[in-house]
């Protein structure tokens, strides 16, 4: 169970370079994600881990983004 979990999280670093990548604001990637602004920024300095929901949209995120930089 542990290595599946594993498997799924993203580190406060990883959010924040998705996000930058996207050339998003803390506000636009929150809104996208349907959280608050803080709730990003505390992802991203590492205080607080994303919720099941919102893991599964970031990991939904950096799979399109994956492709679309694939196709390019």
């Amino acid at each position: 169970m542990t290595r599946h979990y594993n498997a799924f999280m993203m580190q406060s670093h990883d959010i924040r370079t998705l996000r930058t990548s996207l050339r998003e604001s803390q506000e636009a990637f929150a809104y996208r994600l349907g959280v608050t602004a803080s709730t990003v920024s505390r992802w991203e300095l590492g205080k607080k881990l994303p919720g099941k929901l919102s893991r599964l949209r970031l990991l939904t995120i950096r799979r399109h983004t994956a492709r679309q930089a694939a196709r390019q």
